[in-house]
């Protein structure tokens, strides 16, 4: 696997972070039932944001704001 630096790690997309994230936890040999849950919910937020921006936003384009905009959409 090829270390990648802060930088380019920025630079991909949620959807692919996200995916870096569960592949990570399998690796780990996190419990499938917990993988589960969090795949359930990354996948709202995912969807929470296509539908808010119409694309796959980079990390690099996210904010703190938008984190608290689904908070706040999960309440509605």
């Amino acid at each position: 696997m090829v270390k990648r630096t802060k930088r380019e790690l920025m630079m991909i997309t949620l959807q692919k972070a996200t995916d870096y994230y569960i592949a990570t936890l399998e690796t780990e040999g996190k419990s499938p039932r917990y993988i589960d849950f969090l795949k359930t919910r990354l996948r709202y937020f995912n969807r929470y944001i296509q539908e808010t921006y119409g694309q796959d936003i980079k990390l690099q384009e996210m904010t703190v704001e938008d984190g608290i905009d689904y908070m706040r959409s999960l309440m509605e």
